[in-house]
């Protein structure tokens, strides 16, 4: 929703820096799961960068270019981190599911109420009948088709 700001009346904030940090950490944490989201796909993603990178060093090694031994532990290091971040994001998704359960927020917002005190003014359109229909050939002989 957008809103324009108001000028600072006091001049400038006396908020440090790490304050104003901290509150953009919350605010984009806070409601959503996007950045759990973030994380799973950043580890699919070096999951799949090593596993390409694994390829081409098997290729290389079988072409008799280089020696695979050079690119074993980045590789290796590439694979668990993905590995590591894809799960971090799962268990962050079930983190944020749970939590958004037991905040207790409706799933759905009522648009109108029927009973009780707040349809006091709408009672007539609660108890009132629903129109008759009615054909071309009934109108003239119908007493209440004008009404319809």
């Amino acid at each position: 929703m957008p809103y324009e700001r108001a000028e600072c009346a006091a001049g400038t904030t006396k908020c440090p820096v790490r304050k104003m940090l901290r509150l953009v950490v919350d605010a984009v944490t806070g409601f959503s799961l996007v950045p759990l989201q973030l994380a799973t796909l950043v580890g699919a993603a070096l999951l799949a960068l090593s596993l390409l990178a694994a390829i081409l060093v098997v290729i290389v090694w079988l072409l008799g270019i280089a020696s695979p031994s050079a690119a074993g532990v980045p590789l290796l290091l590439l694979l668990l981190g993905g590995i590591q971040l894809i799960s971090v994001g799962i268990l962050g998704e079930y983190l944020g599911r749970i939590y958004d359960e037991v905040r207790n927020r409706p799933r759905y917002i009522v648009g109108e109420v029927y009973g009780g005190a707040s349809t006091v003014a709408h009672a007539d359109a609660v108890t009132k009948p629903l129109p008759v229909p009615v054909t071309a050939g009934e109108a003239a002989t119908t007493p209440h088709a004008a009404t319809v």
